[in-house]
């Protein structure tokens, strides 16, 4: 009997246990594709209002340089946690 009540009530935990941890790693998500479209609205309004950064973020998407114009590029350091 004690196995029985021990089976009907395990699953149900496991499972919600599962759910729990499937929501918090939505939420995660989430969180980060706000942070992701707030920096998205806030390059669109530099570009919609500045032309000259809107220039530069076309060139260096595009790998373009004026003449004489030097380009330097410093590769971003990722860190392991």
């Amino acid at each position: 009997m004690a196995a029985l009540l021990s089976l009907l009530c395990l699953k149900p935990w496991k499972e919600l246990r599962n759910l729990e941890q499937e929501q918090s790693f939505t939420r995660a998500k989430l969180e980060k594709a706000h942070i992701r479209l707030k920096q998205a609205k806030q390059e669109y309004i530099w570009m919609a209002q500045d032309p000259e950064y809107f220039e530069m973020i076309a060139r260096d998407k595009n790998n373009l340089a004026l003449p004489e114009e030097n380009i330097i590029r410093i590769e971003p350091v990722h860190s392991i946690h």
